[in-house]
């Protein structure tokens, strides 16, 4: 006897986010291309760093606001807020050691950090003309 597997329905709130995170990746890998085309090694470079801290940082917000508002948690307003202004310090101490150290484009670095703006930007655009957010 053969049984059939049902195959699960994801949960929308889980398809979007995946969604909006792989998208993140991929404009910052087009990003990094139009860099290497037009751009030199520096601008690569701020690209690369402004797409890691953006990507990074929203990842470490959603996981905080997921603790914060998710179901049973405990989480605090307080700590969140603590935790937000650690994380504006360690940004503006990674920036500083970037620009310090490294031979980085701010234009690059600034291309690199709107990434996450302009996945924001496509999905409202998107959603505009099909009514779906993923």
């Amino acid at each position: 006897m053969t049984t059939i597997s049902v195959t699960q329905k994801i949960n929308p709130e889980l398809a979007f986010t995946r969604s909006f995170f792989r998208r993140n990746w991929l404009i910052l890998g087009a990003a990094l291309i139009g860099g290497l085309i037009f751009g030199d090694l520096p601008v690569v470079y701020g690209i690369l760093a402004g797409g890691l801290i953006s990507i990074a940082s929203f990842y470490q917000l959603q996981r905080s606001l997921k603790s914060l508002f998710g179901n049973g948690s405990g989480g605090s307003k307080f700590w969140m807020q603590l935790l937000s202004i650690l994380k504006f310090a360690i940004i503006a101490l990674i920036l500083m050691l970037l620009f310090m150290n490294f031979d980085i484009n701010p234009i690059g670095l600034l291309i690199g950090l709107s990434v996450i703006v302009i996945n924001v930007f496509f999905v409202a655009i998107k959603s505009l003309f099909t009514g779906d957010f993923s």
